[in-house]
Formats: structure tokens, C-alpha cells, sequence
């Protein structure tokens, strides 16, 4: 179920990941610094159209920002073949 409080929690946990300021995330989705601070406490609700404009902007899914469900994970293993299979190929490039 939709809580705004664990919305705006989850907003600051991915503007802190990327060690943004509320005023630079408010420039970054045009928005202004005191509505990023009323979603980060709970207060109000974003239109539709800022949720999507949100999870876009983080690359997060949008039922990961609305209800929590859990981000999707990348098994490491194929994290790490992909990155060599593309080190690989910029190898033979050179």
C-alpha cells in the first residue's frame, strides 16, 4: 500500500546515494528545493507524471518508489562477465 512517508524516505535514500542536495535534485527535475523537501517528509503526493519524472531520473522502477517493492538485483557473477566480455571486446578493438 502507498505510504507518502516511506515514498519520501525512499526518494532521499537515492538522492543520498548519489550525494545530491535537495537544491540540486530540484534543479535536476525542475522542480523547486522546498517540494523535494515535502516529498522526502511525507507531505502531499506527487502527480503521476513527477512519480515517472522521478523513477526515470534515478533509473528505479516506479512500483520500487510507490510501494517499496525491492530493486532488482543483478547477480554479481553477471555483472562481472559482462564487464569482461566488454573489456574483451574493446581489447581486440584497439
Amino acid at each position: 500500500m502507498y505510504n507518502p512517508k516511506e515514498f519520501g524516505a525512499r526518494i532521499k535514500k537515492l538522492r543520498l546515494a548519489r550525494a545530491l542536495t535537495q537544491e540540486l535534485l530540484a534543479a535536476e527535475l525542475n522542480i523547486s528545493t522546498a517540494y523535494v523537501g515535502r516529498l522526502e517528509i511525507g507531505i502531499g503526493s506527487p502527480s503521476l507524471d513527477m512519480a515517472i519524472h522521478i523513477s526515470t531520473y534515478f533509473d528505479v522502477p516506479l512500483d520500487y518508489l510507490i510501494l517499496g517493492t525491492n530493486l532488482p538485483s543483478r547477480n554479481a557473477k553477471q555483472i562481472v562477465h559482462e564487464t569482461i566480455q566488454t573489456l574483451l571486446k574493446l581489447e581486440k578493438e584497439l
